[in-house]
């Protein structure tokens, strides 16, 4: 058993019905406290953060996030704790929101790339994962400009290097690659970039949280300033991967180990920054873990291409 009932309850819960009330009640909790960082107009299917409107992103959280991609089981072998299970629903709400919205960055992008390049009208299957995952990793390495807090919808890349994509999705996918093609290959590489930068660009604030009063806010800011000074760079970067939604065989490539010891990692700094807040009020906890992804995301790497890394075959010995 652990420390906190709630965190058992939500274990035997798991284990008798999957997803149940409490779960459910969960959820709608973070819900709740992650939509009105994000204008309704933007990213609500009604226009405005309403019960049906919140009722709807529960649902789909659920269906294609917690039940489809198996995210629940994934949270529940990850956490050690309500309050962890609590930073990972957060960061899948704020994905799918990121996901649902009705204009992302990557449009932008395509709309850009139509001035630059005819694109085929072409039916069928499309190209193979493995030539597009190939394209991919050619990309990832086309640097990407700034976001300033003052731009509206960041460029992400310049003219030039959008004529550099263009060709390497015609040199690995062929002349006559579609929209939707280059769409699969932008969506690869700006899956940890494009949350934040949409976040940054509608929702993000700085300004103190309307749940907490100033003495808490400074709570909040100690903390933080201690977890980053007391955790070690490997530590830093397995959250932010894992909070970024990079999966254990990326962790693995990044450190040269096995996908075991990656997922290892990642619980013994989850464990870290649990016993960090585990005292804490649970909306001064809730406010540390809400701000934790974006605090970590100059410590994520850029994906790199395979010849930069080979896949460990054996367990790493340390």
């Amino acid at each position: 058993m652990t420390d906190n009932p709630a965190w058992d309850q939500l274990l035997d819960e798991h284990r008798t019905l999957v997803m149940g009330p409490l779960w459910l009640k969960l959820l709608e909790d973070v819900v709740r406290s992650v939509t009105p960082r994000y204008p309704p107009s933007v990213y609500s299917e009604t226009g405005e953060w309403n019960q049906h409107a919140r009722e709807n992103l529960v649902q789909d959280v659920t269906v294609h996030q917690l039940l489809e991609q198996h995210q629940l089981s994934y949270i529940v072998d990850s956490s050690t704790s309500t309050s962890m299970a609590t930073a990972l629903l957060h960061r899948l709400v704020r994905r799918t929101l990121a996901y649902n919205r009705r204009r992302t960055v990557i449009d932008n992008i395509l709309d850009r790339c139509r001035t630059l390049h005819s694109f085929e009208s072409t039916s069928g299957p499309g190209p193979s994962n493995e030539r597009l995952l190939e394209a991919v990793r050619h990309v990832a390495r086309i640097p990407r400009v700034g976001i300033h807090k003052e731009e509206r919808a960041p460029s992400v890349y310049t003219t030039d290097s959008l004529r550099d994509i263009l060709q390497i999705a015609q040199d690995h996918l062929g002349s006559s690659f579609s929209e939707r093609d280059l769409a699969k290959i932008l969506e690869h590489v700006l899956t940890s970039y494009l949350p934040s930068a949409l976040e940054q660009i509608d929702a993000r604030t700085h300004a103190p949280s309307p749940e907490l009063g100033p003495d808490q806010e400074a709570v909040v800011a100690d903390v933080l300033s201690e977890l980053f000074s007391s955790m070690s760079q490997d530590q830093r970067t397995v959250v932010a991967m894992k909070l970024a939604d990079r999966s254990d065989t990326e962790v693995a490539h990044q450190f040269g180990i096995s996908r075991p010891t990656a997922a290892k990692r990642f619980r013994e700094a989850a464990k870290f920054i649990e016993t960090a807040v585990v005292d804490l009020p649970t909306r001064v906890q809730d406010a540390v873990l809400r701000e934790l992804p974006y605090r970590l995301e100059a410590d994520l790497p850029i994906p790199a291409s395979n010849s930069d890394r080979q896949a460990p075959t054996q367990e790493t010995h340390e």
